[in-house]
């Protein structure tokens, strides 16, 4: 007996397939995202995260830049979501930026000022939120979001996702072995993770290299990662100056 097919049938048949192979690529994509938190410590306690305080070394490549460059102190004090601040000093070169819930400060000639620019108090909101736990939030800011089938040199022995935001293309990869996150950001600028330790419950990267156009930028390499600790409220007020 002869069955006919009908093109109603196999559209039918096509649509299933394709339904089929799009739920198992969505699938695999979501699946490096548990995986990494899993390997992290469990998502809830990045979601429950409290505080963190990060003291370390950081160092500048020297690319002809007259500031900063060279080795210095690195140091971010935050209580999530509302208190940030972050210090840095390299040589003559002092940045000291810091938010308490809805003031913003910053340090500039030598004096903290009042920051007005609405992409920098921006900036400190986006830091407050998500500093550390950036991948919480990842998949509900993009879209367009997939597998990457060929890795930048970069990220070799990862497994890369990409997805767009505003317009532009962003990458998180995974190490395959760890399934811990190994880089982050594009083809024109991105971080490399590196030495992730655990602190109580959670693991972060003690070690982080950002890249702009294949150079270099600058290192952090932390000394002290602590989480959940409580922070006095004096590091997030204004530094009076001081009496000559």
């Amino acid at each position: 007996m002869l069955i006919k097919i009908t093109s109603c049938c196999l559209c039918k048949i096509s649509f299933c397939i394709l339904f089929f192979l799009t739920s198992q690529i969505a699938h695999a994509q979501d699946q490096v995202f548990k995986d990494f938190f899993k390997a992290v410590g469990g998502r809830s306690a990045l979601e429950n995260l409290k505080t963190i305080q990060r003291v370390g070394e950081i160092e500048f490549a020297n690319h002809g830049q007259t500031s900063p460059r060279g080795k210095g102190t690195y140091r971010t004090d935050l209580i999530y979501p509302d208190k940030v601040r972050v210090q840095i000093s390299v040589g003559d070169y002092v940045y000291d930026e810091m938010k308490n819930e809805k003031v913003y400060y910053f340090l500039q000639n030598g004096e903290f000022q009042d920051v007005q620019d609405s992409n920098q108090r921006k900036q400190l909101d986006e830091t407050g939120l998500k500093a550390n736990r950036e991948l919480l939030y990842w998949q509900k800011e993009h879209a367009e979001i997939e597998a990457l089938k060929i890795n930048p040199t970069w990220a070799v022995g990862t497994s890369c996702v990409k997805g767009k935001k505003n317009d532009k293309t962003d990458l998180v990869c995974f190490d395959k072995k760890t399934h811990l996150l190994s880089a982050a950001g594009s083809s024109e600028e991105y971080r490399l993770y590196k030495d992730w330790k655990k602190s109580d419950e959670l693991k972060f990267p003690m070690h982080i290299i950002h890249v702009k156009k294949d150079l270099v930028v600058y290192e952090i390499k932390l000394t002290s990662l602590m989480i959940n600790r409580m922070i006095l409220a004096a590091s997030f007020e204004k530094p009076q100056p001081k009496k000559q």
